[in-house]
This record gives structure tokens, sequence and C-alpha cells, in this order.
């Protein structure tokens, strides 16, 4: 990429105006010129525009008025022609396109002059140079720049400002909750606490069975903890960047040496759409391709795209591969790289994790068990427990290119009660089995303090809980 394209790629164009309509995949409606372009081209092509009748006014010589409609009949119309008023006429020309309402004002245009009149001093002051490049940094999915999302694939935004501040606080506040419970329950499990709990409440429980559905519960509550955690980072950005507009604006508004300063800090509740588009409510809507596509989160979608999903469908074009193929083919490439993201995650903090003199004599002298701060070995680990990521997300492309073989062959879209459990084998069977499984063996809850020792910041405070030992520990 250049720096022309680079600098076009980071562009603002907004939510109003053409250009942002243009990036975001909305079609311009028809101009006056473009109608009068296309009745131009039909006439030339051999087929005549329709004309309107024109009307005979009271008192207008018949003859005269007959002339006037050949000679409307011979000429080439600007327009399309607007039909003619029932009778009685009145005395006043019948209703055109020349007399509608003028085309909307390109707010773009507008946006761009009142930054003019700023003036350069104003515009190139440090306080709004800074804020501009903290505006394209904070900003989560680039919505609102050319390199973001289309609106038509994000959820549609809050209504008013203090729904999306009401709503940013209820799902930090329930998404808290949630997580506490999840990383609760996987730490329990880790311990054998919650197997041993359900064969001594539940009479004539197997300890196998009870087991399994310990490990069952935990491998679910991974993807749900994750999902709640990836909410409250986006709720609690969300308030803070709405808590710093008003920071901002009030220090310009009451600081003296500020006073001067004409520029403000906007803040616009369509640069915070919801981050999930209810991907469990409304799963098997389209099938696994658009529970990726259309209800999960959009926050590395810029990045894939741009590296894998385009050149991957550039180059299927220049060797002549089908559209569909191409696509396919760049769609086991993103989840290829998102499979390596999460798997070089989990890889990486398995680094320098190996027991240590003082971490055993810690571990020694609180009484916790080995096998709650270390996990077991890499020789130990099954072959789905290592790589159970990559057989995870390399199998979505599977389900969709099933899905569309489905699709082809029944000329039906996946849907219904047979579409959520189709979904649901394939996101939350195997996630659970493989991908939930494979991220507690590598140590996703080891290095937590067991919840006896748990002091009161971690069930209050979010995310504290995942603090690793001996943070916030009760002695």
């Amino acid at each position: 990429m250049n720096e022309r394209d680079r600098q076009y790629e980071l562009a603002w164009v907004g939510f109003d105006g053409d250009r942002s309509k243009e990036a975001q995949g909305v079609k311009k409606p028809p101009t006056l010129e473009g109608i009068g372009k296309a009745a131009a081209a039909a006439a030339s092509g051999g087929e005549k525009p329709l004309v309107a009748p024109k009307p005979i006014r009271p008192g207008e010589n018949p003859a005269t008025a007959a002339n006037s409609a050949f000679m409307a009949k011979t000429m080439i119309v600007p327009h399309l022609p607007t039909p003619s008023p029932s009778p009685p006429f009145e005395a006043v020309n019948p209703p055109s396109v020349s007399s509608a309402a003028p085309p909307p004002v390109n707010l773009d245009a507008l946006s761009a002059s009142s930054s003019n009149a700023l003036g350069t001093q104003q515009r190139q002051h440090p306080l709004h140079i800074l804020a501009s490049a903290m505006h394209l940094l904070s900003s989560m999915r680039g919505t609102g720049y050319v390199f973001g999302p289309p609106m038509s694939k994000l959820p549609p935004p809050a209504e008013s400002e203090r729904a999306l501040i009401v709503g940013a606080i209820e799902s930090f506040v329930t998404s808290s909750v949630i997580s506490t419970a999840c990383v609760a329950l996987q730490v329990v499990d880790r311990d054998g606490l919650l197997a041993q709990f359900l064969a001594d409440k539940v009479p004539f429980l197997p300890s196998c069975v009870a087991v399994f559905i310990s490990s069952l519960l935990a491998r679910i509550c991974v993807g749900l903890s994750l999902w709640v955690q990836m909410k409250i980072g986006f709720s609690g950005a969300t308030l803070g960047f709405y808590l710093l507009h008003h920071i901002i604006n009030y220090t310009l508004d009451h600081v003296s040496w500020a006073r001067n300063v004409k520029w403000r800090d906007t803040f616009d509740i369509r640069e915070y759409p919801p981050l999930f588009n209810q991907p469990f409510s409304r799963l098997g809507e389209g099938g696994v391709a658009a529970f990726w596509s259309r209800r999960w989160h959009f926050l590395f979608r810029a990045v894939l795209t741009g590296t894998l999903f385009n050149p991957m469908t550039k180059l299927a074009k220049r060797l002549r591969i089908p559209k569909r193929d191409g696509a396919l083919l760049g769609a086991f490439l993103v989840f290829s790289g998102s499979a390596w993201m999460h798997w070089q995650a989990f890889t990486s903090a398995r680094t320098d994790t190996e027991p240590t003199p003082s971490g055993l004599a810690f571990l020694a002298t609180e009484g916790i068990p080995l096998s709650s701060a270390y996990f077991r070995p890499w020789s130990a680990l099954s072959f789905i427990e290592r790589h159970g990521t990559w057989i995870f997300f390399l199998s979505q492309p599977v389900a969709i290119v099933l899905e569309q073989l489905f699709t082809l062959v029944t000329r039906k879209r996946v849907g219904g009660w047979a579409g959520k459990v189709w979904t649901s084998v394939w996101i939350v069977l195997l996630g659970e089995a493989i991908a939930g499984r494979s991220w507690l063996a590598l140590g996703l809850v080891h290095g937590i303090p067991p919840v006896s020792r748990w002091s009161w910041q971690r069930w209050v405070m979010p995310t504290f809980e995942m603090a690793p030992m001996p943070a916030f520990m009760r002695t």
C-alpha cells in the first residue's frame, strides 16, 4: 500500500454525504442529470420516450395546442415525463420534475467548510491534532472511517445518547457478573471441587458422570466468559470515551488558557454500535456463515480482510478461478489467520511458566495444590489439547461450504430450528469439545487462586477474578 492509498484508507468519511455512503456501500439515488441521460440514451437507441400529453387550457386554440403537442413529440425531453393532472384543468402548468425539491446538500462539504472556518491556526492547533489522532487510534472497529466495516453489516446504534450510556452500563454490570461466575466455575472444576459436589449432592450419580458434567460446564463457560469479557471491554471503553468527551469540553469551557480554542470535541453515538449482533439469541439465522459475518464482532475484520481475504480473491481472479471458489479460499485463509492469533496467544502465555523455587515455596506455605498453579507439560497433552484451536477454526470453512452446497441443491437458506441445531453443533458443541478443552488444558485458569481464597475484589471488581496469585488473595 502506497502513501496515497494509506491516507485514503485512514480517511474519516463520517456518516453523512455521498462519500460516506459510497464507503458504506450505499447506492446513490438517481439524479436529474442521470435521468436525462437515460432518457436521451433510450431515444437514441430507437425507443421513443413517453411524452405526457399537454392539457388544453381554457381559452386556448385547439389547433395551436395540437401543433405544440406534435412539436413536443419530436423533441428529446431532458427528464422523465410527468403525467398530466386529471380534468378539470387549472390555468397552470402541470407539475414536472423541474418543480421538484432541490437535491440534498452535501454534508461532507458543509463539514469541510466548517472545518476551514476554524482557520489554519485553529486546525493546526496541537490539541486539535492530538484529538484527531486519538480519535483514530481509539476507533475500535473503524466505524466512520474508510477502512471500517459498512454500516449495513453492523447492528443498529442506540436511538439516543441516553440509551447508549444506559445500555453500556447495563452490559458492563451484567457481563461482569457472568464473567465472575464463569471463571469461578472453571476454577472449582480445575480443583475437582465441582465434580465432588455433584457426586455428594446427587444420589446414585457415578463419579465418572460427575466429572463429565463438571468438565462440560467448564468448557461451555470458556466461550461464554470470553464473549462477556469482550463486552466488558467494549462497554467500558464506550463509557470511558463518553466521560473523556465531557471532561475535554468542560476543560475548554472553564480553563482560562483554553477559552480561545474554538474547537470542541464531539460524541457521535453512531460510532458505537453494539459489539455483537445477538449472536446466540438469533443463532441459526443464516447458519455458520451468518454467525461469523453478521453476528460476531468486527474487531479484526479490517486486518484479516485486507491481508488475507482480498489478496486471495485477487489472486484467484488472475488465475481464472471462479468467484465463489476464490471467496471460499479467502474465507479459509481468514479463519486460518484467526486460528493463528488465538493459538499464538495461548502458546505465548505458556512461556516462562515452569515451576520455580519461589513459586513452589509460596504454594507450600499457602497450602495450594501444585495443579492449581501449573498446568501439565506439553508432552503430556493430547492432540486435541495441543491443536484444538486450529481444529476448531479450520472446521468453520467446512461448515460454510456445506451450507452453500445445501443452498445450491435445495434453493433454501439455512434457518429455522434445523438451522439452530446445525449452527449449535458447529459453534457450541465443537467449541466446547475442541477449543474449550484445549484452552483449559493450555492453562486458561491456571495460576488463579482457589475460590475459597478469593478476596472481595475478585467478586466485585470487573475482570479482577482473572488476576494471578498472589494478588487479591485472602490469607
